[in-house]
């Protein structure tokens, strides 16, 4: 049942990026909130399922790119995913991700998925505190790690 499970749940996924793959959905999703649907499609990160995770961060990096509300519901979202999850930060999920990732390709959608959140900071000052939090949890060592593996293939 399991198979059939992540199968729903790529199938409802791929209904919400067809939604958001127009201005029309993004506006609506940012201005509805749809009952706090951007913190409940963060919680689905919690599985297994590599695809389903990377079309959420795609998702995710579309929110933020797209306005200053799609990026401070992200942060919500990584913020509450944190606290149900009894983590210690908020980005403490991406760098998990990145440290555990299998594919380059995986790791290229988190990457953007964090330059995206950091990009999209309008203000300098929570860029900066956005960025060093990210680097406190060993971005910086993880690229290196990543250029190295990369570099031996």
């Amino acid at each position: 049942s399991s198979i059939a499970d992540a199968l729903k749940q790529l199938e409802c996924v791929g209904c919400v990026k067809a939604v958001m793959n127009n201005e029309l959905g993004l506006t609506f999703i940012i201005q509805s909130q749809a009952q706090n649907f951007v913190q409940k499609l963060a919680q689905v990160l919690d599985t297994n399922n590599g695809l389903l995770k990377t079309q959420i961060f795609e998702l995710f990096s579309a929110l933020c790119v797209y306005s200053p509300e799609g990026w401070s519901l992200v942060l919500d979202a990584l913020e509450n995913y944190k606290r149900t999850k009894g983590l210690r930060y908020r980005f403490s999920l991406p760098m998990h991700e990145l440290r555990a990732s299998e594919t380059d390709e995986y790791s290229a959608c988190v990457l953007a998925f964090v330059n995206c959140v950091l990009q999209s900071c309008e203000d300098l000052k929570q860029r900066c505190r956005l960025r060093n939090e990210i680097i406190a949890l060993g971005l910086s060592d993880l690229l290196v790690t990543m250029r190295d593996t990369a570099e031996d293939a």
